[in-house]
Formats: structure tokens, C-alpha cells, sequence
């Protein structure tokens, strides 16, 4: 089985707004490929949800059935647990590849479930310093921007 980990708020939240990228990212869903991310991509999500539209003056019951929404997807995905490996690599991760902590945790994740898969793992996101640190670390990755 395949699975498409999705990386940091700047790809997973194009499911929620219009923007570059949106509609490709849309078919993994509408497509009901296999998704997988840790609980902090939620949490990163959901920030993001409300900080946008917070800043285009979407109204707060427009902002929460977004947010359920994301909720409710993250329910059907493959959930990456934060274990002490996954923060492990995490610390090595972002010194490496001179990465964000929040991105450095996201690869971290997908790498440990690569390991643990029987199928192939696809990193997912919008992010180029991710992208690229994800590809030289041997990963499949597509680039949602």
C-alpha cells in the first residue's frame, strides 16, 4: 500500500483554501489515496485554518466547520506517533538540513513511517527547503505548490 505523508500546514491546509496547488492536492483526497501525518500537523493545521481566516474576515462558524473538517480528515489518516525516535531524528534532522523545527519534525515522521511501511511512502508538501531535504533523504516526495 502506498501512502502520502502530508507535510507542514503550507501543503495539508490547500484542502481548505483556494490557492497555488489546491486542486492537486484535492485528488489525493477526492482519490481516497492513503494519508498518514503525526498529530501536530493537525494542531499546525488548525492554527493555520484560523489564522487565515481570521485575516480574510471569514466569519468564527465558517472558521470551526473548517476546522472540523480538518478533524475529520485526520481521523481517516494513518496517525504517526511521536516517539522518542521520531524526536530523535528530529533533532538531527534540522541541524542537517538547516530546516524549520516543525518541518525537521514532519520528515522525521515520514522517514520513520518509510521504515515501518510495508509499501512505498510519498512525502507531500509545498515547502522547497522540506521538499529538497525529504528528496536527500532518499524519500519519494511530490511538491504541491
Amino acid at each position: 500500500m502506498s501512502l502520502h505523508y502530508l507535510g507542514s500546514s503550507a501543503c495539508w491546509i490547500k484542502r481548505y483554501f483556494n490557492e497555488s496547488g489546491s486542486a492537486s492536492l484535492r485528488t489525493l483526497f477526492d482519490g481516497h489515496a492513503a494519508l498518514a501525518c503525526c498529530r501536530f500537523g493537525l494542531v499546525e493545521v488548525a492554527a493555520a485554518i484560523s489564522r487565515r481566516a481570521h485575516h480574510e474576515g471569514i466569519d468564527a462558524a465558517c472558521i470551526a466547520a473548517q476546522v472540523e473538517l480538518a478533524r475529520r480528515d485526520f481521523a481517516l489518516f494513518t496517525h504517526v506517533a511521536l516517539t522518542e525516535n521520531v524526536w530523535a531524528l528530529n533533532e538531527s534532522l534540522g541541524p542537517r538540513h538547516r530546516m524549520r523545527g516543525a518541518d525537521a519534525l514532519h520528515l522525521a515522521a515520514a522517514m520513520t513511517l518509510a521504515a515501518q511501511a510495508s509499501g512505498q511512502v510519498t512525502m507531500v508538501s509545498s515547502d522547497a527547503e522540506l521538499v529538497q531535504a525529504a528528496k536527500s533523504e532518499g524519500l519519494t516526495v511530490l511538491n504541491r505548490v
